[in-house]
């Protein structure tokens, strides 16, 4: 006949009897139903099946892989037209002062430069009011103007609050503009699902 030993429950404290031959086993607790390990108390408890620990992992803001890549293709072209540019002027000094010979290529890197900068950065600030800063600042340096009204014309990410559609600033629990208090998380908030109520 095996003997009997008992243990607590490792989320409820509860008591649990089992035969001695099942220490290191996970059950589920008979009282508050989650598993637990059982363990003989006299003995240090040992795992049979170490538990595997899974880190949330946060989601990248929309646009991050997108303006990883134009970023990365506009230094590259920029980096070739310098060094171009930097090829013709001293080709031009070993020609001497007599020759009239210019690089066409200093206006393109200046273009490049400006458009570069202005293009992002308007785009960042359009994108701030659609809620995807980076897709925004991607869509600006690759197409100028046109990337900018291809993301006012895009949908609007920014939660919302259920009672009057007004924009909810990060970790808000509370709507700034109706006073609505926001009962359920932000994740929940972002699937739509979540619910207000007001005081």
């Amino acid at each position: 006949m095996s003997s009997e030993s008992k243990c607590n429950c490792r989320h409820c404290n509860g008591h649990i009897a089992f035969p001695a031959e099942m220490a290191g086993e996970s059950i589920n607790c008979p009282h508050c139903q989650l598993e637990t390990l059982l363990f003989i108390p006299s003995a240090a408890p040992v795992r049979k099946h170490p538990a595997t620990t899974v880190k949330a992992s946060k989601p990248k803001p929309p646009g991050t892989v997108a303006l990883s890549v134009v970023f990365c293709l506009y230094a590259f072209v920029f980096a070739l037209t310098f060094r171009q540019w930097r090829e013709d002027e001293m080709t031009d000094a070993l020609a001497g002062f007599g020759s009239t010979a210019q690089s066409h290529l200093g206006p393109l890197l200046l273009w490049l430069l400006i458009s570069g900068f202005v293009g992002g950065s308007v785009g960042l600030l359009v994108g701030k009011l659609r809620g995807k800063q980076r897709l925004g600042a991607a869509w600006g340096i690759a197409l100028g103007p046109i990337g900018w009204l291809i993301t006012l014309c895009s949908s609007d990410l920014r939660q919302r609050c259920p009672e009057c559609r007004g924009v909810l600033a990060d970790g808000a629990r509370r709507c700034m503009h109706c006073g609505a208090v926001l009962n359920e998380s932000r994740e929940e908030v972002a699937q739509g699902g979540h619910t207000a109520s007001r005081l």
